[in-house]
């Protein structure tokens, strides 16, 4: 009875060793798959030549790969793509915790081209706001058209008048628009004046014979509907051109109203020839 029992003890043992060899055959097969397929997919991963993020990584992934066994392959491209991204932006990104003091002049000088470029768009908002009041508020340009004053204006100057002229003066030079047509004259009544234009040449203005220095052109009653003597209205003014003898003016188409006066002729820019 002992001798059986010696044997099936001796059997069982022999077993047992034939099993431990055959497991530990297969774990060295195991591991030499293992050592192969980490060399196949680290072939081209140099730690040497990699930056110290990239060698971290290649580490990692091979002790995963002896640890589990191996990883997924779009795992490691997916970290790789991440780690690279993540390269390029530190790249691009100001050194800011390496060199704090160019961080800091980098931000000022981003700051300060910031303010001066706010301010110039500041000063040409507001330029141009003045150039609109100026031009389309208070003043005026627009370009003599015909020869109605001559000498003193010829056709093509240019007249720079004020828009907001309330009370005209005799011998004040207005610009006028009437039925969509610029004329530019010179005032020889006022409102309630009584102008009378004598055959002569000569004008009466509330019975006072006008004396004009810079005409030099005789003055005639045009043919027209205008009847002498001429009382004026409240609101009306009696122009004419300084070129007497064919200009268009209050002989023609009458008194004009303060409505229809556009400014007084400040200065004018003479026209040159080339």
């Amino acid at each position: 009875m002992e001798e059986k029992n010696y044997d099936i003890e001796e059997n069982v043992d022999i077993e047992e060793s034939e099993e431990s060899e055959a497991s530990e055959e297969v774990e060295a097969e195991k591991d030499d798959d293992i050592e192969t397929t980490d060399d196949d997919d680290t072939e081209d991963l140099d730690e040497s030549e990699q930056p110290a993020d990239v060698a971290a990584t290649i580490r990692n992934l091979k002790f995963r790969k002896k640890m589990i066994g191996g990883v997924d392959e779009e795992d490691v491209w997916l970290k790789f793509d991440t780690l690279v991204q993540d390269i390029k932006e530190s790249e691009s990104e100001p050194e800011s915790e390496d060199n704090p003091e160019e961080a800091i002049k980098t931000r000022r000088r981003d700051l300060r081209s910031r303010a001066l470029l706010k301010g110039a768009l500041e000063k040409l908002l507001v330029l141009a706001i003045v150039l609109v009041v100026l031009f389309f508020v208070l003043f005026g340009v627009t370009p003599m058209k015909g020869d109605d004053m001559e000498p003193g204006l010829s056709a093509g100057d240019l007249l720079l008048y004020y828009r907001l002229e309330k009370e005209p003066k005799h011998n004040d030079v207005l610009v006028i628009e009437r039925g969509g047509t610029q004329y530019v004259g010179r005032v020889v009544g006022l409102p309630n004046d009584m102008v009378i234009i004598m055959d002569d040449g000569r004008i009466s203005v509330n019975g006072n014979i006008l004396y004009e220095s810079k005409i030099f052109f005789e003055t005639k009653p045009a043919e027209s509907a205008i009847k002498y003597p001429l009382k004026l209205k409240d609101d009306e003014y009696f122009i004419m051109g300084d070129k007497r003898d064919t200009a268009k003016d209050s002989r023609v188409f009458g008194p004009v109203t303060k409505s229809e006066v556009k400014g007084k002729v400040l200065n004018a820019l003479k026209r040159t020839s080339l």
